[in-house]
């Protein structure tokens, strides 16, 4: 096992998901996702994905959510608003407790043939906007 690799299960491990290999079902808090965790982590540090990983594992109805395109969706917005990892970490965490990756998932694997990452991304931030900002309703510029 390469140190980067144990590294990698390790920090999942805390946070408390589990990387199976594809060729095995994926149940509750477990991802597919390894290689997107191992780009996220060697380009943005570990406490980046850390951070990340905890706004799917400790977020209500969310923990089964470790899908690539939701661990991508969520690394965007926190490289877009990095002060809310630095400084409003738990009321991001907090935030993240009114949304549902699973439906946002959904929704926009439904819209195909656009990405979902992309689809996922801006919804999520719409969301965390609002919730961050004390606002009722996100705003969208220019419209």
């Amino acid at each position: 096992m390469s140190s980067e690799k144990g590294r990698l299960d390790l920090i999942c491990e805390q946070v408390g998901i589990r990387i199976r290999p594809v060729t095995r079902r994926r149940k509750g808090p477990e991802t597919h996702a390894r290689e997107t965790l191992r780009r996220l982590m060697h380009k943005y540090g570990e406490g980046h994905l850390v951070l990340v990983l905890k706004c799917i594992r400790e977020s209500k109805n969310n923990a089964g959510e470790a899908w690539s395109e939701n661990i991508n969706a969520i690394s965007d917005v926190l490289l877009l608003k990095p002060e809310w990892g630095r400084e409003r970490a738990g009321e991001l965490l907090d935030a993240m407790d009114h949304i549902d990756l699973g439906t946002l998932r959904k929704k926009h694997k439904d819209r195909r043939p656009w990405p979902l990452r992309d689809g996922i991304r801006t919804d999520l931030l719409n969301h965390l906007e609002a919730q961050l900002n004390d606002s009722a309703e996100p705003t969208f510029d220019g419209i």
